[in-house]
């Protein structure tokens, strides 16, 4: 035999391997991969949506994925929506969230919740640090998420998911083996679930006329950019922020989210200042007093229905066989419910 086919044997052997050992890592960090829904499952079943089939992207925190319900916008007005998420999530991982976001879906218009508008950190925690990039495929989009999310130190260990997650084996299961790239995931899961219960709240007034305060300068520059991104792709942005119980020391940043909005051009509406309009009460309040119930976010989501609607932001897709998906959403939102009320009432 000739050296040339033994190193081409070679050759051949050396690249079976490495492809070998490339797709075991892969299916060994999808099994260990945490599900979480509070980010990383928002973006996984992001990804199990048909392309060019979401109308409506919605964006932000826990705020937009708690306090806001994909089915009440169907039931409503037939809009497919998204709610694309992660927990205590700042403006900057909000922008590459977006960025992915825009690579399989084009939009008809962006809804961003404007909460981490609040916050002054430089990083998210640990946690929130992996929720908020470990949903992401593997891209250049990925490793800049990562980049601007944590310190340094926490780059390698972020971009490869096995350090964070390697001692999950006593965990999994069955649900971990459902988020291969030839699975066949729940198109029908759309970024949000819902909640039973009423927490004790005080719902504290706000007039609008509250002094601004500046924003911590990085989530300036990142809401901007969010601003700047949808602009360039001709993509109609709304900024709101879902209503909160604790609002007085929360007002300050929305009066400067308000004057940005008034410069760049972008409508804003905050509905802590809007009770009378959407009908919010404390009686809407989840248990945890942060975020709304099923009920109050019904409330918000048929305001923000009527509201797209009367912008002609988003056509009506009911009886769309392309858009069953969404039919399916309502049933599962239905089964969701009714499997939190029981569990709650059973707790009592």
């Amino acid at each position: 035999m000739s050296k040339r086919k033994i190193w081409t044997r070679r050759g051949c052997r050396i690249v079976l391997f490495v492809l070998t050992a490339v797709f075991m890592l892969y299916c060994l960090d999808r099994i260990l991969l945490v599900k979480r829904t509070d980010g990383i499952l928002t973006m996984q079943n992001f990804y199990a949506q048909d392309p060019g089939t979401v109308d409506v992207l919605i964006l932000g925190s826990s705020h937009a994925g708690m306090n806001l319900d994909t089915g009440v916008l169907w039931e409503e007005e037939g809009i497919a929506s998204y709610i694309l998420w992660g927990s205590m999530q700042p403006f900057w991982n909000t922008y590459y969230f977006l960025q992915e976001a825009l690579k399989t879906q084009t939009p008809d218009a962006v809804v961003l919740d404007v909460f981490a508008a609040t916050y002054s950190f430089e990083y998210s925690d640990d946690a929130r640090q992996v929720t908020n990039t470990a949903g992401m495929k593997p891209s250049l989009t990925k490793l800049k998420a990562i980049r601007h999310s944590a310190p340094r130190s926490r780059w390698i260990d972020l971009a490869l998911g096995f350090p964070l997650y390697h001692d999950r084996y006593s965990e999994i299961t069955a649900e971990d083996f459902q988020y291969f790239f030839w699975s066949r995931r729940q198109t029908e899961k759309k970024g949000c679930g819902r909640r039973f219960g009423t927490g004790e709240v005080t719902l504290e007034k706000v007039t609008g006329e509250e002094p601004a305060a500046p924003l911590y300068e990085k989530e300036r520059q990142y809401l901007l950019e969010i601003i700047d991104l949808c602009s360039r792709r001709g993509i109609p942005l709304i900024l709101i922020n879902t209503p909160t119980a604790h609002r007085a020391a929360e007002q300050p940043y929305y009066q400067a989210v308000r004057q940005i909005a008034a410069d760049t051009g972008v409508p804003y509406y905050n509905l802590n200042e809007m009770d009378d309009v959407t009908g919010i009460t404390k009686q809407d309040y989840w248990t945890d007093s942060e975020h709304l119930n099923s009920e109050g976010a019904a409330k918000v989501s048929r305001w923000l229905a009527g509201l797209l609607a009367s912008k002609g932001l988003a056509a009506d897709r009911r009886g769309d066989p392309a858009y069953a998906s969404w039919d399916e959403n309502v049933r599962y939102l239905e089964a969701d419910y009714a499997a939190e009320k029981a569990a709650a009432l059973s707790g009592r």
